[in-house]
């Protein structure tokens, strides 16, 4: 054999014994990685687990000597030391590999899975795969939101709102507030956990005694999923305006015969007054209490104060008391009464309305007494006129007795032609004793007229006309061939 033909012979023996060796290397990798939670949070200890894989079709075994983290420093991470001597992977099976990586750092660590092992041929394997975590390191957003003014000496709302922009829940979510000069009570304990992209607001009564403006602190504790619990400091501050107390007391004068004094009570300082009691006295009457609540600041109450047992005419004191924060405050204003016990009694009609129900207008309103003594057997009816007739179920309506300052209420029924724009209303009463009778009107609008039917009303009409008088031909006919039967 010649040299060259000796040394092509040598070498295509060295390539079928490195083919045979590499056929017989154990077929792994590292089928992927799971992270969990993600994205991660700086300070808590996450789930980094690679699944290592021999395959089915590996022709032997494979022993896991060591796996590591590569790419991460100290500085950046814990939680990365390698682990080693996992044991031995035979063909078809896999080994998921959990490392507790816990980041120091916020933004994307991007790093890799190094797995070193040997097959069962004595083949040194080492794998590689790439890594890439999202690390954040903000809290929950904290605000702190107040009425537009706050008043020293009160308790005021103070709302703290935790809105949650991680993709994944935060728990047991604590609030607390403190600050210099303020006292704050929790009147609300909002939600214990706070889902992704949520929001919750904890609400606290603060309050000061001194005016001005003091330091207030939000804090908020809170966990992850994955228990790390977090604090979150927010710091502000409040202003107190010193209180200021200006309450009015404002008392009318009543027409002559009226005995309800018109009372208005107005509240311009800038902390709500409670406990509003206005009373008073007549110089020869009595005068009714009357219980108005609480009024906030720059809001006015009017209401009506009730004298009685005047013969002729009373002064009357009224005064307004209630509770400005810690104290107790009144006002004081005047006005008279005049009685007129001769004035008998006399029915107007008020809050008078007309609504088309089923083709009938149905009349509303109320039989009102405007004078001093009652009045007996009043009745309202429709006035039947050309265009409009009372119609049932009530043509009248019997109210019966009014007492003195006080209103009944009817209904009654009517129909209206076209061309009719009011409904003529009588109302008949005893007064003392004398029969008296009252005439009025209630304003209608007639329906607006929907289309053009007037030719269609003439042909109608014609058609009615001719159909009817061609039965009563047939009827003619029909008597006149029986009568003749009869005859025969």
């Amino acid at each position: 054999m010649s040299r060259l033909a000796a040394v092509a012979f040598a070498c295509l023996l060295v390539a079928s014994s490195v083919s045979v060796v590499a056929a017989q290397e154990a077929q792994v990798t590292i089928s992927g990685t799971e992270t969990t939670p993600e994205p991660a949070i700086v300070g808590e200890t996450i789930t980094v687990a690679p699944t290592v894989v021999n395959q089915q079709s590996s022709p032997t075994s494979f022993e896991i000597e060591l796996v590591r983290i590569r790419g991460l420093s100290d500085e950046e991470a814990s939680g990365t030391d390698p682990i080693r001597d996992l044991g031995t992977l035979t063909p078809g099976s896999d080994l998921r590999i959990p490392f507790g990586i816990t980041f120091k750092q916020a933004g994307v660590q991007r790093f890799r899975i190094e797995v070193i092992g040997e097959d069962g041929q004595g083949n040194d394997i080492r794998l590689e795969y790439p890594v890439t975590v999202r690390v954040r390191d903000e809290h929950p957003e904290v605000s702190i939101r107040t009425d537009a003014t706050l008043t020293t000496g009160f308790a005021e709302r103070v709302n703290v709102t935790v809105s949650n922009g991680f993709e994944r829940e935060i728990r047991s979510v604590d609030v607390s507030l403190a600050g210099t000069e303020l006292t704050a009570r929790q009147v609300s304990d909002g939600a214990p956990r706070i889902a992704g992209g949520e929001a919750e607001t904890f609400r606290f009564d603060v309050r000061t005694n001194r005016a001005g403006r003091w330091p207030l602190t939000a804090t908020v504790t809170y966990r992850t999923t994955t228990g790390l619990e977090r604090t979150v400091v927010v710091d502000r501050s409040l202003r107190f305006d010193p209180l200021r107390e200006e309450v009015t007391l404002d008392a009318d004068t009543p027409r002559e015969g009226r005995l309800a004094v018109p009372v208005t009570l107005g509240n311009f300082g800038n902390a709500p007054i409670e406990n509003v009691v206005i009373r008073g006295e007549a110089s020869n009457g009595s005068v009714s209490p009357v219980a108005v609540g609480t009024v906030p600041a720059g809001t006015t109450r009017r209401v009506l104060v009730n004298v009685s047992d005047v013969e002729t005419r009373a002064t009357v004191t009224l005064t307004a008391s209630y509770d400005l924060g810690d104290t107790r405050g009144s006002v004081t204003a005047e006005s008279r009464v005049v009685a007129e016990p001769d004035v008998p009694g006399e029915i107007e009609l008020t809050g008078l309305d007309v609504e088309r129900e089923d083709g009938r207008l149905h009349v509303t309103g109320t039989a009102s007494n405007v004078g001093l003594r009652k009045v007996d057997s009043v009745i309202v009816r429709v006035r039947d006129t050309d265009l409009v007739q009372g119609v049932a179920p009530n043509r009248e309506y019997f109210v019966g007795t009014v007492p003195a300052s006080d209103f009944v209420s009817f209904d009654v029924f009517a129909t209206a032609e076209e061309g009719a724009t009011a409904i003529p209303l009588t109302v008949t009463y005893l007064s003392d004793g004398e029969r008296k009778t009252l005439r009025t009107s209630v304003p209608y609008e007639p329906p607006a007229d929907t289309g053009d039917t007037g030719d269609t009303g003439s042909d109608s009409g014609l058609l009615v006309y001719v159909g009817g008088a061609v039965v009563a031909l047939l009827v003619v006919g029909i008597v006149a061939v029986g009568w003749r039967n009869r005859v025969r």
